[in-house]
């Protein structure tokens, strides 16, 4: 149970879909977090429950739970991360991942990726309030 917070909600678009308490139920998805070596061993099973339309893999906690912490890069995870959207997609559902460049987006959707998030929004978040405090911080310099 949860409260409806639709203009703080990024499935709102920050407030910007005015409609979604109205709507959601019926554009509502259900994707599940594979981030370890257990759930990718079983990502047919994990795919074969009822209500989960996708499967999105976690470099970073991935590459963690196989011994190589901040090596979400390292070939064999990279390696381990492209059997599993192959065989996500195999099951007909949909294979997600995240990625903090362009080009590493575009090798996930190669790979047969189709959701592929382009970014953390605390990173983003976070540059936004850097990048206001250094204009603030030239301002003051004038």
């Amino acid at each position: 149970v949860r409260g409806v917070g639709a203009a703080m909600a990024r499935a709102a678009n920050f407030g910007e879909i005015t409609d979604i308490v109205t709507t959601a139920n019926a554009e509502i998805c259900l994707f599940v977090q594979a981030e370890s070596t257990e759930a990718i061993q079983n990502i047919e099973a994990i795919a074969a429950v009822e209500g989960v339309d996708g499967i999105f893999v976690g470099p970073a906690d991935l590459a963690a739970d196989m011994g190589l912490p901040g090596q979400p890069g390292a070939p064999e995870v990279e390696a381990v991360i492209h059997d599993a959207i192959r065989r996500i997609t195999a099951t007909g559902k949909t294979a997600g991942i995240i990625a903090f460049d362009h080009k590493k987006c575009a090798e996930w959707v190669e790979a047969g990726a189709t959701f592929v998030a382009v970014g953390g929004d605390v990173a983003i978040l976070a540059r936004g309030i850097r990048a206001a405090a250094a204009a603030a911080d030239e301002m003051r310099a004038l």
